[in-house]
């Protein structure tokens, strides 16, 4: 609608390369969480499992990584967030 203020989504939150960081960061955590699960659930019982079983330890690894990633990539001068607006 014309008059509206625009809020800027949170992709935009990032710049160039904080965008490729945050990419491989959630492509990396889908692959990990897809071979957990081939890799550890024939090993289970029969029976449900919370799925939380699986994402955590992914989310938490690539997480570290991009936070880790991010923190080393600011220190040597690499913007990854957004100073503007």
């Amino acid at each position: 609608m014309p008059g509206r203020e625009r809020h800027p989504g949170p992709i935009e939150w990032f710049t160039v390369p904080g965008r490729l960081l945050l990419m491989v960061s959630i492509v990396g955590f889908a692959a990990t969480f897809y071979f957990f699960i081939i890799g550890t659930a024939s090993d289970l019982p029969a029976g449900h499992y919370p799925v939380v079983m699986w994402v955590l330890p992914a989310a938490m690894v690539w997480g570290g990584f991009f936070l880790l990633a991010a923190f080393i990539l600011e220190k040597l001068g690499i913007a990854i967030y957004r100073r503007d607006g």
